[in-house]
């Protein structure tokens, strides 16, 4: 009886090289490990909690962590590790480092900051709120409303909830009015100081 050839998928595949899929296995495993810092990096350079966008991060990273534990007991098996079995869990330390810290909401703002000192310079005077104002700079705003001789500039990202967030001019510092606890309504439950008289705030109803 004849022996049976390989099939052409199988054929192709014994000709690749073992160090050529082990390279292309790397580059597929660093761009996913890409995609999902970058989702993490995006959701903490926004104002409050946003849930909404926080949750397809996490799975993104939960997809990272499921191949590189399929990578590690294939490299276990095989005796063979490859740089990326380390760099991952590396990668990982400082996103956490970095997603816990102020560093990359105050990054994306401060590539903002002169788009919204602009947006406040052109409210109309004899306006106390208004609608939509597109993109300043880097983030959509759904909202304005003037507080004191402050401006609040609600994020349409909000936090995923009932609760929203977004940034605050006020150069006499935070607006007490909104933190009063015994307000039913309207009341911020967190300040970020961005300077120069900049905040970045998350209110609940």
């Amino acid at each position: 009886m004849a022996e049976q050839l390989p099939t052409s998928d199988a054929a192709s595949q014994n000709l690749i090289p073992p160090a050529r899929r082990s390279r292309v296995a790397d580059w597929l495993f660093y761009s996913l490990v890409a995609l999902a810092c970058l989702g993490l990096l995006y959701v903490a350079s926004l104002p409050g909690s946003p849930l909404i966008w926080l949750l397809p991060a996490l799975g993104l990273w939960l997809a990272v962590g499921i191949v590189w534990l399929v990578r590690l007991i294939s490299a276990i098996q095989r005796r063979s590790f490859t740089p990326s079995l380390v760099i991952a869990p590396l990668v990982v330390l400082v996103l956490v480092a970095l997603f816990l810290s102020p560093l990359p909401l105050q990054a994306r703002f401060a590539l903002s900051r002169s788009a919204f000192e602009q947006a406040v310079r052109s409210l109309p005077e004899n306006q106390a709120e208004g609608g939509s104002l597109g993109m300043v700079g880097t983030y959509r705003i759904s909202e304005w409303t003037r507080t004191g001789d402050g401006v609040l500039f609600y994020s349409a990202s909000g936090t995923g909830l009932v609760d929203q967030a977004g940034f605050a001019y006020s150069p006499n510092g935070v607006p007490k009015a909104l933190t009063n606890s015994d307000d039913p309504g309207f009341e911020v439950l967190g300040w970020q100081d961005l300077g120069g008289g900049w905040y970045s705030w998350q209110a609940s109803w």
